[in-house]
C-alpha cells in the first residue's frame, strides 16, 4: 500500500480557501453637532456589519475547513492498494476499480462536496468583497456630504457678511432679516446633511439582515445618539 495521492488535491482545495481576516474597526466621532452625530451612527453601523460579516465568514470558513479535514482522514485512512493485490481483488469481485484507483469508493462523493465547498467559498468571498465596496462607497459619499455641507454654510456665511456689508449703519431690520435668512439657509444645510448621512446608514444597516430591521432613529438611540436640530 501507498499513502493516498489525493490527499495533496485536499491539501490544494484548503489552500484555496485563505482564513478571513477581522477588519480593524472604525474610531467612532466624538463631536455634539448633529452631523457629527449622523457620523458615528454611521460608524457604528459600518462597525456592526463588518464584524457581522467576519463572524459569518470565519463561521463558514471553519466549516468547509473541518468538511475538508474529514475528506484528509478519510483518504489517509484508505491508501492506494498494491497494484498486484488489486488486480487479484478486481478479478475475484472483491474490489472496484475506484477503490483499486483511489483507495475509496467515496471518490466521486468527495468530488462533488469539493465543488460545493469550493462555490460556497466564492459565494461567501464575493459576498463580503461587496459588503466591503458598499460600505467603503458609503464612507466615502460621507465624506462629501460633510465637506459640500461645510462648503455650503461658509458660502451662506459669505453671502450675509456681503449683504450687511452693503446696509447702511442704522439699519439693524435690515440686519436682523439678513441673520434671520442666514440661520435658516444653514439649518437646511445641516438638515441635508444629516438626512444623506442617515440614508447611507439606512444602506450600510441593510447589508446584514439582523440589522435590515432596526431602524435608523432607533439605531442612533441605541448609540446616544441625537442628529436632531434644535432651536
Amino acid at each position: 500500500m501507498e499513502p493516498n495521492h489525493l490527499i495533496e488535491l485536499v491539501d490544494k482545495v484548503f489552500q484555496f480557501q485563505p482564513k478571513p481576516l477581522a477588519v480593524a474597526p472604525l474610531e467612532i466621532p466624538t463631536g455634539i453637532t448633529p452631523i457629527e452625530q449622523a457620523t458615528a451612527g454611521l460608524y457604528h453601523a459600518v462597525n456592526a456589519i463588518t464584524e457581522s460579516d467576519h463572524t459569518h465568514h470565519l463561521r463558514d470558513w471553519t466549516d468547509r475547513r473541518d468538511r475538508t479535514l474529514e475528506w484528509r482522514h478519510h483518504l489517509a485512512n484508505h491508501p492506494i492498494p498494491d497494484t498486484a493485490e488489486s488486480s487479484t481483488a478486481i478479478a475475484r469481485g472483491e474490489m472496484s476499480v475506484t477503490t483499486a484507483l483511489f483507495g475509496t469508493e467515496r471518490y466521486e462523493d468527495m468530488l462533488t462536496e469539493f465543488e460545493e465547498i469550493l462555490e460556497w467559498s466564492a459565494n461567501r468571498y464575493t459576498e463580503s468583497a461587496r459588503k466591503h465596496q458598499t460600505i467603503a462607497d458609503a464612507l466615502q459619499r460621507a465624506n462629501g456630504i460633510r465637506r459640500r455641507g461645510d462648503e455650503r454654510v461658509q458660502q451662506i456665511l459669505r453671502s450675509c457678511n456681503r449683504k450687511i456689508n452693503k446696509l447702511a449703519n442704522g439699519d439693524t431690520d435690515a440686519r436682523r432679516h439678513i441673520i434671520e435668512a442666514g440661520q435658516l439657509d444653514v439649518r437646511a444645510a445641516a438638515m441635508a446633511a444629516v438626512s444623506g448621512t442617515n440614508a447611507l446608514t439606512r444602506q450600510t444597516l441593510d447589508l446584514d439582515e439582523d440589522y435590515a430591521v432596526i431602524s435608523v432613529p432607533d439605531w442612533l438611540t441605541r448609540h446616544h445618539l441625537d442628529t436632531r436640530l434644535h432651536d
